[in-house]
């Protein structure tokens, strides 16, 4: 009887999730738990005020003791380390106690994940349709975990990683236009082939992120151009307003497809529409 070759294992639920999310951060979104976060630090908090009552009067306490050994604590921490050795050893076991819940509090209060960016929703609906998808997460999750990336919970979202606040184009939509409109045509091609693991069909990011500049600082080279041609052309002052309007917009739609900052947008905009007025102002005179 000839042995018969078995096909390999694939990962499947958590753990294809996670062979989703390692190499593509952009998808690697989690709850913050934003209300028991805070519920937890108010705990936290309480405990602490609590603990500090009850130190702060053992501190006292020893300070009237009419033991001198005991006496000496709020003046000698080697004595303090060693009452645990002897009966008076309550200020040093709430001491160590505050320790460490002060240290726990101190590192949930000072924790990233509040300062985390939330996640573009593009990403998100790629995330719930993967999961959603038969070929791929197969509707894994169940229970309530398969709320775990309900609308419900949109505002509470956070992404390990995404680009910094300013980097991030006004228009996000519109700068992820030509990687769509390749994908429609280009995506399902036999030559390009899908991650076995995930089933994810991957792009090169920078190349496209280029691909998006050379476009936008094209258009934007030639907008001034073709704005100034079309204004010689039109007749009628009101006309050339109108015309001015539609192509300093235009323009700062393109801007607002790069990375660049709002003030650096208004600017480039400000100065665009100044050139348009100014020819305007040439023209009308003549």
């Amino acid at each position: 009887m000839g042995s018969q070759v078995q096909p390999p294992r694939q990962p499947e639920g958590y753990h294809k999730l996670a062979m989703l999310m390692g190499p593509n951060t952009e998808v690697a979104i989690f709850r913050r738990f934003g209300s028991l976060n805070m519920f937890n630090l108010l705990f936290m908090q309480a405990e602490l005020m609590e603990l500090e009552r009850k130190f702060t009067t053992a501190c006292l306490d020893d300070a009237a003791s009419d033991i001198n050994a005991v006496k000496e604590y709020c003046r000698n921490f080697v004595k303090l380390r060693k009452s645990d050795q002897h009966e008076n050893k309550d200020q040093l076991q709430l001491l160590q106690t505050i320790r460490q819940k002060l240290q726990d509090y101190t590192l949930t209060l000072a924790a990233d994940v509040a300062n985390l960016q939330r996640p573009e929703n593009n990403n998100l609906d790629l995330l719930k349709k993967w999961l959603q998808t038969d070929s791929l997460g197969n509707n894994f999750l169940t229970g309530t975990e398969a709320r775990t990336w309900s609308a419900k919970h949109k505002g509470d979202f956070v992404v390990l990683s995404a680009p910094p606040s300013d980097n991030v184009p006004l228009l996000p939509s519109l700068s992820s236009l030509p990687l769509n409109i390749f994908h429609r045509c280009f995506g399902k091609s036999r030559s390009r082939i899908p991650d076995l693991e995930t089933g994810v069909l991957k792009y090169n990011d920078l190349a496209f992120r280029r691909f998006n500049k050379l476009i936008v600082t094209t258009v934007a080279s030639i907008l001034p151009i073709v704005a100034i041609v079309v204004l010689y052309a039109v007749k009628g002052t009101w006309r050339r307003i109108y015309v001015t309007i539609g192509f300093t917009a235009l323009f700062g739609i393109a801007m607002a497809c790069t990375n660049a900052r709002k003030a650096e947008i208004f600017a480039a905009t400000a100065a665009f529409a100044a050139v348009e007025v100014v020819f305007i102002g040439s023209v009308s005179g003549s």
